[in-house]
């Protein structure tokens, strides 16, 4: 299979929830929807969106029927009528769908109104930290850059929830016994990308399409240099389509350390895995070797995927600029001391049309 294919199997992403909405259904239209939907192993349900404890009431069940399907009527946002899957039962009804299944011509009235995926990352032993110390980590980073967040526990452990509940991306990461689980939400707007690829069943796109904005959401959210994230660095590599070391980066190897915030640490490597294939030369200052790299910032726009327009290339002179002042290496021990400049040298030059740069790069970043 093409590494940059992306489905639900290969990224590991289990469906937790489908939810269509109906402006106006008529009686007679959900009779025939919860007949179809008892014909296939659903039990159907009906409560009122309005309440604050709705009661859920019997349309029509079997005991023999293991599943459920919930009509929600005048919830508080919304006038229509909310058919929803939620948990197994979302994800057998996709595996329905997948098998083409599905009458659609009963949905003909409905929109794709809510779906979730999630990934499920085991503890393992090489974890250093506790589940509850990561939640608590991406929390204080999340505030850092103003993101409406919030930690809390419930009956089965913490839950860091992410964004507001009215937006059309929204986000958990929470606790199970042995793993944490990345759970992501589209709702609104952004279901309407995705409404006709799944009634048309072109599910090749709709998977496709879906992991990608899974992974790139999680991706931009996260630092990827914490603890439970190997998983995502691992899975944005097709997407993204830059070399990348074998199994990126462990920083246990790092003798010295790096001073650097997370955003910029993320991109100094991502700089590195495009010029160590580079030719260069090697320059010294006060007997430190450093790597000199030439290349055009066309050539780098290429390898991170982005497109050659003005703004790309201010973003990568400004990044350039401050890996020139932004990071240092330090290494000291009971009688050894030093501290030097990653980057000690950058020079930006226009030849012809295109943008050249030549920078310095400390050969112990190799």
């Amino acid at each position: 299979m093409n590494q940059n294919k992306l489905t639900f199997e290969s990224e590991n992403l289990v469906v937790d929830w489908i939810g269509f909405k109906f402006q106006y259904l008529e009686d007679s239209t959900k009779t025939k929807i919860a007949n179809y939907l008892f014909k296939i192993g659903f039990n159907s349900y009906q409560e009122s969106g309005k309440l604050a404890r709705p009661i859920k009431e019997s349309i029509l069940v079997s005991p023999e029927n293991n599943l459920e399907a919930l009509f929600v009527t005048r919830g508080p946002y919304w006038e229509g009528t909310i058919l929803q899957f939620s948990g197994s039962n979302g994800n057998h009804f996709y595996s329905l769908v997948q098998k083409k299944l599905i009458q659609w011509k009963l949905f003909s009235l409905a929109t794709l109104g809510r779906f979730d995926i999630y990934y499920s990352r085991k503890n393992q032993s090489k974890d250093k930290i506790s589940g509850k110390e990561f939640l608590e980590n991406c929390q204080r980073n999340l505030k850092q850059i103003n993101r409406n967040v919030s930690l809390e526990k419930n009956r089965k452990g913490w839950i860091l929830k992410i964004g507001s509940r009215r937006s059309n991306n929204y986000s958990r990461i929470y606790e199970t016994k042995n793993s944490l689980k990345f759970e992501y939400e589209i709702k609104g707007k952004i279901t309407q990308n995705y409404h006709l690829l799944l009634v048309e069943n072109r599910l090749e796109e709709f998977e496709q399409k879906l992991s990608s904005d899974f992974l790139l959401y999680f991706g931009k959210l996260l630092p990827l240099n914490y603890s439970y994230l190997d998983w995502l660095v691992i899975k944005l590599r097709p997407i993204r389509k830059q070399t990348t070391l074998q199994y990126g980066l462990n920083s246990d190897y790092i003798q010295s350390d790096i001073v650097a915030d997370s955003r910029n640490f993320v991109a100094l490597i991502q700089f590195l895995n495009y010029v160590r294939k580079l030719d260069f030369e090697t320059k010294y200052i006060d007997q430190i070797p450093y790597r000199v790299v030439v290349f055009r910032l066309q050539d780098f726009l290429e390898v991170q995927n982005k497109s050659n327009n003005q703004y790309q290339l201010v973003k990568v002179k400004n990044f350039l600029k401050e890996l020139q002042t932004g990071i240092l290496l330090t290494s000291f021990s009971d009688i050894y001391f030093q501290s030097l400049v990653a980057v000690p040298l950058v020079k930006l030059i226009k030849f012809q049309k295109f943008w050249v740069a030549r920078v310095w790069v400390a050969q112990e970043l190799f």
